[in-house]
């Protein structure tokens, strides 16, 4: 005998917040460590309550490489993306070419072409949206080490 999909869910109690049905919410979330931790707090202000924590403004990552281009992702706070820029072994930036996003809130893939040679390289990348906000070159000092959204950078080893 098969066991019928509500049977299942039923016996397996890590799998029972699949049935639980999604929903949406008009206000902000306040659950404590929305509440009470992710705060960004300056150096400085650790006797006050910060400032609660919103999305990134602008960000980009390095995801794939191979030995015919880098790849990656960028997204924002719902403004669309405008550009990604890259720089290899603290070279000029370089502008990639962005794929079309999949929507106001989806991801912007992006891709530059890249003929590496063997040994370690230091890519870095960043975006910049329609607004004209760029990933700044270092995180904003705060005690929580959050909001950080500098530049992305990784070191790349190719045999």
């Amino acid at each position: 005998m098969t066991p019928e999909p509500a049977d299942i869910l039923a016996d397996d109690p890590a799998a029972r917040w699949r049935a639980t049905p999604l929903g949406t919410r008009r206000d902000p979330f306040t659950g404590y460590r929305e509440r009470e931790e992710h705060r960004f707090v300056a150096p400085g202000e650790a006797d006050r309550p910060g400032r609660r924590m919103t999305a990134p403004p602008v960000h980009a990552l390095v995801t794939a490489y191979d030995a015919h281009a880098l790849r990656g992702i960028a997204w924002s706070d719902g403004t669309p993306i405008a550009r990604a820029d890259v720089s290899v072994d603290d070279g000029r930036w370089q502008p990639a070419e962005l794929e079309p996003g999949t929507g106001r809130w989806g991801l912007t893939r992006w891709h530059v072409p890249w003929s590496p040679g063997p040994g370690t390289h230091d890519v870095a990348v960043r975006a910049t949206d329609a607004a004209g906000r760029t990933q700044p070159e270092r995180p904003a000092p705060n005690l929580g080490g959050f909001a950080d959204h500098a530049v992305h950078r990784v070191t790349l080893r190719v045999d």
